[in-house]
């Protein structure tokens, strides 16, 4: 990885302001409450200047500040029976904590705490999306339900294989998913966007022909707007116009194609996992998921059944 892609693992962190030190982007004052020696551990990866981590505790810890200016942060707590008291209010079981850079943080966690987190600069996004997050927002619940363990999943994967984003070709991808899901989160009721079914046939043509034309890139829904010259809602307008899908779910699955048609060509010195990376798959347990609900077997059985038809030909 390069310099602008960290990893860092500390752990038995026996010292409340060492743990502290490391959010160099925070202005945190953290304070234990609990009786008890404290320890800590703390995971965090870097990439595209967007900031994942894990922190664990021992104790009950108070914390006052300022989350990562100019940014949005989220956090997840994992498995609380006690409750976690934000601002004032008790959160529940799958809340997520989603606070920007200028906004006060006042925080207390019991103890044996695990909390999830992720920072993400407002530069990413789109305007839409960053007057939204500007002016204020809110998470749905029903939304927030099936976001959580979304989210938990990817911060997760990435700190247990921070080499995932060691390529750009992933990390493209995983900013694109990530982005994807918060965008999910706070815009869960979407401008509908009225478009032709001219213009909505030419905006899904032009995806097709730029990216079998540019078949061995990655494309990001941004990548597809610029193309385009469509807004986010735009484009998910066409296509759903045109295909009954999302731009994000239409191209997973001809990226599942690509990978099952180099199945059918795989040499000695590929391999499944190979193959779906270089097709932007970084999470190989969902990949499998994904290819066996789309084809009804797994890309194992589709690799033996096409070495099997090689052998006679």
């Amino acid at each position: 990885m390069d310099h602008q892609n960290s990893f860092c693992k500390a752990s038995n962190i026996l010292e409340i302001n060492h743990h502290a030190q490391m959010f160099q982007d925070w202005e945190l004052s953290y304070n234990q409450i609990s009786t008890g020696q404290f320890k800590s551990s703390l995971d965090s990866l870097t990439f595209n200047n967007i900031d994942l981590y894990r922190e664990c505790f021992s104790t009950s810890i108070f914390q006052q500040g300022a989350a990562r200016r100019n940014c949005l942060n989220l956090g997840l707590y994992v498995d609380h029976k006690i409750p976690i008291i934000w601002q004032g209010r008790h959160l529940k079981h799958n809340e997520i904590i989603a606070i920007m850079g200028n906004k006060e943080l006042m925080l207390m966690t019991p103890e044996e705490s695990v909390c999830l987190g992720l920072s993400i600069p407002i530069s990413c996004f789109e305007d839409a999306t960053k007057e939204k997050l500007l002016t204020g927002f809110t998470i749905q619940k029903e939304i927030e339900v099936t976001i959580y363990p979304k989210i938990g999943t990817l911060v997760n994967t990435l700190l247990s294989h921070p080499m995932l984003v060691a390529t750009e070709r992933t990390r493209t991808q995983i900013q694109d998913d990530l982005l994807d899901l918060i965008i999910q989160s706070i815009d869960h009721q979407p401008e509908k966007i009225m478009v032709s079914t001219q213009k909505a046939t030419s905006v899904v043509n032009r995806v097709i022909e730029y990216t079998h034309s540019h078949c061995d890139q990655l494309f990001a829904i941004s990548d597809l707007c610029s193309i385009t010259n469509t807004s986010r809602r735009t484009l998910q307008s066409c296509f759903e116009k045109s295909t009954g899908m999302s731009p994000a779910l239409f191209l997973k699955y001809l990226r599942l194609n690509k990978v099952r048609k180099e199945l059918a060509q795989i040499t000695a010195n590929s391999s499944i996992s190979t193959i779906a990376t270089h097709f932007g798959f970084w999470h190989l347990s969902q990949f499998a998921y994904d290819y066996k609900r789309l084809f009804l077997e797994s890309p194992s059985d589709t690799l033996k059944s096409n070495q099997k038809i090689q052998k006679y030909i």
